[in-house]
């Protein structure tokens, strides 16, 4: 008998079910949030505004997602804000557009998603 390679698919009867996959933000992934977003606020996101929010530096935009069969299912991202307290500068995150799938609520997805974020 050979062994089964690992992938990222569990198999339970006949239906192929994948394990989300959680990452950083990647070019291109900016339609995939768009579409999310319509579905979990009932309205649309314009590009020209996520882009405002999230690509304001040259940096990439700090947010975590998770991927499943090439859709993204949740999102967790913030905008850096720059904050001063008593006389010293330093960095804060403001959360904006936290986000998951209707049928993937519940789950801990989002959890997991927001801890990948804050162990960057």
């Amino acid at each position: 008998m050979q062994p089964i390679p690992p992938t990222h698919e569990i198999v339970l009867s006949r239906e192929v079910h994948t394990v989300p996959i959680i990452r950083p933000y990647q070019p291109g992934d900016e339609q995939g949030l768009i579409r999310l977003f319509a579905t979990v606020f009932h309205h649309e996101l314009p590009l020209a505004v996520w882009l405002w929010k999230y690509r304001r530096a040259s940096e990439p935009p700090p947010l975590f997602l998770a991927e499943e069969g090439g859709e993204i299912v949740c999102h967790y991202g913030a905008i850096r804000q720059e904050l001063r307290w008593e006389g010293q500068l330093g960095v804060g995150w403001d959360s904006v557009d936290t986000m998951c799938h209707p049928q993937y609520q519940g789950q801990g997805l989002f959890r997991r998603t927001v801890q990948a974020f804050i162990q960057t």
